[in-house]
C-alpha cells in the first residue's frame, strides 16, 4: 500500500508571533524550490537563497523562514518571510540545505534569535 506523507504546514513551523504585520515581509526568493519552514538568507542585491554559514570573520546575513512553499527554480519568486520576532518557530519543522552542518544550523538559530526568532524543541 502507497503510503503518503503530507507536506509540512504554517501551523508545524511557526508556534507564535505577534502580529503577522509586523513579522512578515514579503522579499524576492531565488535559486531553489523552498519548502515551509525552509532558512534562507539575504543576498547581494536584496534578493535572497538558502542559508549557507558564513566564513569565519565575516559578518552574519539577515535570516528568515519561509512560510509558504515557493518554486524559484526557474525564476525569482515573491516569498513572504518571517523575518522578525517575538516569533517561536519549531525547530524541528526548520528545513536546511544537505550541505548545512551541525554548526551551520547553529550559527542560522543565533541569527535568528538575534532577530528575536526563538526556535524551540517542540514535539
Amino acid at each position: 500500500m502507497p503510503v503518503y506523507t503530507e507536506p509540512a504546514r504554517l501551523s508545524d513551523v511557526l508556534k507564535r508571533e505577534f502580529d503577522p504585520l509586523y513579522n512578515r515581509e514579503s522579499v524576492t526568493l531565488t535559486g531553489g524550490s523552498y519548502l515551509v519552514g525552509a532558512v534562507v538568507m539575504e543576498g547581494a542585491g536584496g534578493t535572497w537563497s538558502a542559508w549557507a554559514a558564513p566564513a569565519a570573520g565575516d559578518p552574519v546575513p539577515k535570516v528568515g523562514v519561509v512560510l509558504f512553499e515557493t518554486d524559484a527554480s526557474a525564476a525569482d519568486r515573491p516569498a513572504t518571510l518571517l523575518l522578525r520576532g517575538p516569533a517561536v518557530v519549531a525547530e524541528s519543522a526548520l528545513v536546511f540545505d544537505a550541505g548545512v552542518d551541525d554548526a551551520g544550523r547553529a550559527a542560522a538559530l543565533a541569527a535568528l534569535a538575534d532577530q528575536g526568532i526563538v526556535a524551540r524543541k517542540t514535539v
